[in-house]
C-alpha cells in the first residue's frame, strides 16, 4: 500500500495508527477510541451514498500521522494516550488491527450505552456492507497473517454480514477474533469459533440478579443470557479464558459485594473461567478527581480480585478500569495492600 522508507525504524507511536483500521456507521478512523468523542479523532473518511469508504484518502491521512510520528512529533489527539509504545514500526503496511462496528442495532438497551437516550433511531440505521471490501482486501494481500479484528457494534450477532464475515477471516488460522455481545442471541458461528480456539468472547451481564439485570440492560433476557454464556463456556477447546464476563461497576446501582457476590454465583454455575471488571466512562469522568471515590471503586476492584482468586477464577480489567489504574497506581496498590477479608 505504502512504504515510508528503505528500513524501519524505533519510535512512539500506536499499533492503530500503524497498521489500523476502525469501520463504523459514520466512517473509517485511524483510532481504535472512536466511541469516545473526548478521545477519538473524527472519521478520516465518512461513508458515501452508495454505501462506499473513500480508502485511498484514508490510507493518505494515516501515512501523514506516522510520518509526524518518525519525526518525533506525537499528534495532539494522541498525547498521553495508554496505547502510545515505543519500538521498531514496520514500514510495509498491512491491516494488523481491525474494528468492525458497522451496524448501531442491538437487542438490549443499556442504561450507559451511546445509543441509550436515542435508541428508536439507532436500531432504525442500516447495517454498512462491508463484506466486499474485505474479499478485495484479501485478494490484494492487505491483511496480515496474524491479524486481530474486534467485533463491537451495536450487537454484532444482527449484524446482516456477521455470519459471511467470521467465515471470510476462518481462513486466517492465526487471526485472533474478539467479539463483544450481548449474548442474547446465540451464534453457531461464534460456537464454532471458540472450538477452533482463536476467539475470545466477551458478555457484559454487569449483575447476578433478574430485576437488576432488566434495570441496567433494559430488556428481560437475564435467564436467556446466563444460559447463552454456559453453553458458549461449554464450547470452549482446551484454551478456558475464551469466553468472559465482564462487570461494569455502576455507582448507586451495583457497586456494592452484595451484588457482586451475585454476579461471582452465576459465574461459578455457568462455568466461565475468566471475568473482567470495568467501569462506566461516563462515570469515570466524573470521579476520577474525587479521591474518596476513587478509594471507593479500588476497593471494590481488589474485592473482586481476591474473591475470584478464592474461587479459582481468572481475572483482569476491561479499558477504562485500566486507565482508572495506572492513572492512580500508587493508591490502587495501597489499597490492595491493605485489604483484609471479613
Amino acid at each position: 500500500m505504502f512504504n515510508l522508507s528503505e528500513k524501519n525504524q524505533e519510535y512512539i507511536s500506536c499499533e492503530w495508527l500503524e497498521s489500523g483500521i476502525s469501520f463504523t456507521y459514520e466512517g473509517i478512523y485511524n483510532c481504535c477510541m472512536f466511541a469516545h468523542n473526548t478521545v477519538a479523532f473524527k472519521p478520516v473518511t465518512p461513508i458515501n451514498k452508495d454505501w462506499t469508504y473513500d480508502f485511498d484518502s484514508f490510507l493518505k491521512e494515516k501515512k501523514k500521522f506516522i510520518k509526524l510520528h518518525r519525526k518525533g512529533k506525537i499528534i495532539d489527539r494522541c498525547k498521553g494516550c495508554q496505547r502510545l509504545e515505543k519500538k521498531t514500526w514496520d514500514t510495509n503496511f498491512k491491516i494488523k488491527q481491525l474494528a468492525i462496528s458497522t451496524n448501531t442495532k442491538c437487542n438490549a438497551n443499556c442504561i450507559y450505552c451511546y445509543t441509550h437516550s436515542r435508541k428508536e433511531f439507532f436500531n432504525k440505521l442500516d447495517d454498512i456492507p462491508i463484506l466486499n471490501f474485505f474479499k478485495k482486501c484479501i485478494k490484494d494481500n492487505l491483511i496480515d497473517e496474524n491479524v486481530s479484528i474486534l467485533f463491537g457494534g451495536g450487537e454484532p450477532t444482527i449484524n446482516k454480514e456477521f455470519e459471511d464475515l467470521l467465515s471470510l477471516f476462518s481462513q486466517y488460522p492465526n487471526c485472533k477474533i474478539k467479539i463483544y455481545s450481548s449474548g442474547i442471541k446465540y451464534s453457531p458461528s461464534i460456537e464454532q469459533c471458540l472450538n477452533t480456539g482463536n476467539c475470545e468472547l466477551v458478555i457484559t451481564p454487569d449483575c447476578g440478579d433478574r430485576e437488576l439485570y432488566k434495570r441496567i440492560k433494559g430488556v428481560d433476557k437475564f435467564d436467556e443470557v446466563w444460559s447463552n454464556i454456559q453453553k458458549y463456556a461449554a464450547a470452549q477447546n482446551e484454551n478456558r479464558n475464551q469466553v468472559r464476563t465482564k462487570y461494569i461497576i455502576l455507582p448507586t446501582i451495583n457497586d456494592n459485594e452484595e451484588e457482586i457476590k451475585k454476579f461471582f454465583n452465576k459465574v461459578v454455575e455457568a462455568n466461565v473461567s475468566y471475568i473482567k471488571p470495568e467501569i462506566d466512562i461516563t462515570a469515570y469522568s466524573k470521579i476520577k478527581q474525587d479521591k474518596e471515590k476513587l478509594v471507593k471503586l479500588f476497593k471494590l476492584l481488589v474485592f473482586m480480585e481476591k474473591y475470584a482468586e478464592k474461587l479459582n477464577i481468572n481475572h483482569g480489567v476491561a479499558g477504562n478500569m485500566h486507565c482508572a489504574m495506572e492513572g492512580n497506581r500508587n493508591l490502587y496498590d495501597e489499597i490492595k495492600n491493605e485489604y483484609k477479608e471479613d
